[in-house]
């Protein structure tokens, strides 16, 4: 069943809220229900046609949305976007995830898309265009010039119009505007390589910044729960065995379960609190660790909803294979889902399905340990077991109450999945 369920989120992810802004290889598929019934949003951006007598190239997107429960299916509405004829750099693209709201609670959901177009020969600012389109199909258009922030701190660009808004409602202006100002910055000084993406420290107690890369070297500064570090080159030289779990309790341990558990961990350049030092990436994420301070603990729709907006929701009832399904998509690429496997009406098997972009194992292995501490495993009569599945290593928990979780981690495209199932 889990393997399953890894491929349906590996489906999710095909979704324009994950990848479609990136590619521009065939269409990418949104779906979602409202009173009308069941929805599809295909997206598609065609590959530059090159003119060669010309010298020019052209391009085009487009947005076709269908309406599944009618027989033939029917074609709602078809946008279109095209530049022509360009003799110098060309730019036309989904510019962000789109979104699916009611903002006048009519039972039908109105559709948002963000483009970014240019053909220019220099880093001038790109047009970006908000588009609203509801029931009558017709595009409702916000102009902008997309915001460029310089390493040196100038800017260019930023302005917007709202142009077709002026005639709407204050609520679809203020949404319009929210939705552009969210995705319309570029910083050119905020851009680090793909492998060294932000960092967040996840330590309940926070990490040492040393002097230079040795455990031997002065402290210098502390990195505290939670707090963005700022990582400036991986420093090439020997890593560091640090040990993230230990069970003490030898009747545990087999060759399907670990006594030991280190992380190879590697030095990292940083920059904290305006001074150069070095850390260890032992205890460091992409994103920021949940709030301890709740007493209600780990909530995990609160806390997603805490890091990224949520760009799509759908949810699923009862079929054969589970009793109801929830699934959200965050702005930030964030795919979160919780299904119930029942029985129905009952407590027993839940799961939660997390992709994280950016993320790698080992960074996900650190962050589950952590969830099983937020969740107390750590503590009384409860236990923790690392078990082997292949090269992998899968965590259980067994609390005090007779509660049984599981986490497991599987890598996709440009990320990893955390899945986690709890038994009761």
């Amino acid at each position: 069943m889990r393997t399953s369920l890894i491929l349906f989120l590996a489906n999710l992810l095909l979704s324009p809220t994950a990848v479609f802004a990136q590619h521009s290889s065939g269409p990418d598929t949104l779906t979602w229900t409202d009173t009308q019934g069941r929805h599809l949003l295909l997206l598609e951006q065609s590959d530059p046609v090159w003119d060669e007598e010309a010298s020019t190239s052209s391009q085009t997107i487009r947005a076709k949305h269908m309406l599944l429960d009618s027989k033939p299916r029917t074609e709602v509405w078809l946008f279109e976007d095209a530049i022509t004829d360009c003799p110098v750099d060309l730019e036309l693209a989904f510019h962000a995830p789109p979104r699916i709201t009611d903002l006048d609670s009519d039972g039908i959901k109105e559709v948002w898309l963000m483009t970014r177009k240019a053909c220019k020969g220099d880093i001038s600012p790109s047009k970006v265009e908000v588009v609203l389109i509801d029931t009558d199909g017709k595009p409702q258009r916000l102009l902008a010039e997309q915001l460029l922030v310089f390493p040196d701190g100038t800017r260019d660009g930023g302005s917007y119009d709202l142009h077709d808004f002026n005639e709407l409602p204050e609520a679809y202006q203020a949404y319009a505007v929210d939705y552009l100002l969210e995705n319309y910055r570029f910083e050119y000084a905020a851009s680090l390589p793909d492998s060294m993406p932000k960092k967040y420290s996840w330590h309940p107690d926070g990490l040492i910044i040393y002097a230079a890369p040795s455990l031997t070297a002065d402290s210098i500064d502390r990195a505290s729960y939670g707090e963005f570090i700022l990582v400036e080159e991986l420093w090439d030289g020997e890593t560091v065995d640090v040990t993230r779990y230990q069970h003490d309790e030898d009747k545990w341990i087999s060759d399907e379960y670990l006594k030991l558990y280190q992380h190879a961990s590697h030095w990292l350049r940083v920059e904290h609190g305006g001074r150069p030092g070095f850390i260890l990436d032992t205890y460091l994420a992409p994103i920021p660790p949940p709030d301890t301070s709740h007493a209600s603990g780990l909530i995990w729709e609160e806390y997603l909803k805490s890091l990224s907006m949520v760009t799509f929701e759908e949810s699923e009832g009862q079929t054969e294979d589970f009793c109801a399904r929830n699934t959200l998509h965050f702005a930030n690429g964030i795919i979160y889902t919780f299904t119930d496997f029942g029985p129905c009406e009952q407590c027993g098997h839940g799961q939660k399905q997390l992709y994280l972009p950016l993320t790698s194992k080992a960074e996900a292995m650190m962050m589950g340990l952590h969830f099983f501490r937020y969740y107390g495993l750590f503590s009384g009569a409860n236990s923790v077991l690392l078990k082997r599945e292949g090269e992998a290593v899968a965590l259980e928990g067994y609390m005090e109450s007779g509660q049984m979780l599981v986490i497991s981690f599987t890598e996709l495209q440009d990320g990893v999945c955390i899945v986690e199932d709890v038994m009761l």
